[in-house]
C-alpha cells in the first residue's frame, strides 16, 4: 500500500496493546482521522444490556473512524452512542487532522481508498445484523473464523488474541457454546489447534458450514 499521503500529511504512532486509539463521544466533533497500518484493533461500545461489547475488529490496513466522520460532517447525524477503538495488539497508526484530510478529499487514490473502506464497513454492519437475526451460532462462528483468519503458511490462522471468551463476547453467546462448537469443527477436520492459534484446514467445508442452520 502506498503510504505517501500519510507520510506527507499525517503523524505515525505506535499504540501499545490494550490502549485506546481513539474514542468518539456524543456531541463531540471529530478533529482527527485515524488509519490503521499494522496490527489488530477493535470497535467497542455499550450494548443494549449496558455491557461493554466488541462490535467489529480491524485486521487490515484501513480507516478506523470513517463512518462517524462522514455521518457527522456530511449528514449531521448523531447516534447517541459513545464508541472506542482499542488496540488488541500493538498497532501502528497514522493520525491526520481533518482540515488537512479535507484538502486532499478530491485526490482519486485517497478517495477510492476511503470509499472502499466505508463500503466494507457498511457491508460488515449489514451482514452482522442479518446474522444476528437469522444465523445460528454455528454459522456465525464459522463466518467469524473465515472473516478474521489471516494468511499463514500453508493455512490461514486466527490470531491467539481471539480466545473463546473474546469470540463469545463478540457473538453474544456463552463461552461454553463456543468451546462446544469449536470441538465440533475440530472433529470434522475443518480447523485445528497449532500452539495458541486456530488453523483452518478445510476452507471449502468451513464456508459450507456457514450456511448451516
Amino acid at each position: 500500500m502506498d503510504l505517501a499521503f500519510f507520510k506527507e500529511s499525517g503523524e505515525r504512532q505506535t499504540v501499545p496493546k490494550g490502549e485506546v486509539i481513539t474514542d468518539t463521544r456524543t456531541q463531540e466533533s471529530i478533529s482527527t482521522i485515524y488509519f490503521l497500518e499494522t496490527g489488530i484493533a477493535s470497535l467497542m461500545s455499550i450494548n443494549e444490556k449496558g455491557e461493554k461489547q466488541t462490535f467489529q475488529y480491524f485486521i487490515k490496513p484501513g480507516f478506523l473512524n470513517s463512518i462517524p466522520y462522514l455521518t457527522r460532517s456530511r449528514l449531521g447525524f448523531e447516534n447517541d452512542r459513545d464508541v472506542e477503538v482499542i488496540a488488541k495488539t500493538s498497532c501502528n497508526i497514522w493520525k491526520i487532522q481533518v482540515d488537512r484530510f479535507e484538502n486532499y478529499r478530491n485526490n482519486p487514490d485517497l478517495l477510492n481508498l476511503f470509499l472502499d473502506n466505508v463500503l466494507q464497513d457498511y457491508i460488515f454492519a449489514m451482514n452482522k445484523q442479518e446474522n444476528g437475526s437469522n444465523g445460528s451460532t454455528l454459522s456465525n462462528l464459522c463466518q467469524f473464523i473465515d472473516q478474521y483468519a489471516q494468511p499463514g503458511d500453508p493455512h490461514r490462522r486466527l490470531n491467539k488474541l481471539f480466545t473463546y471468551a473474546e469470540i463469545a463476547s463478540f457473538l453474544q453467546v456463552h463461552e461454553v457454546s463456543v468451546a462446544r462448537l469449536m470441538k465440533e469443527l475440530k472433529e470434522a477436520g475443518i480447523i485445528a489447534k497449532e500452539g495458541h492459534e486456530l488453523v483452518i484446514q478445510n476452507e471449502e467445508v468451513l464456508r459450507q458450514w456457514q450456511d448451516r442452520v
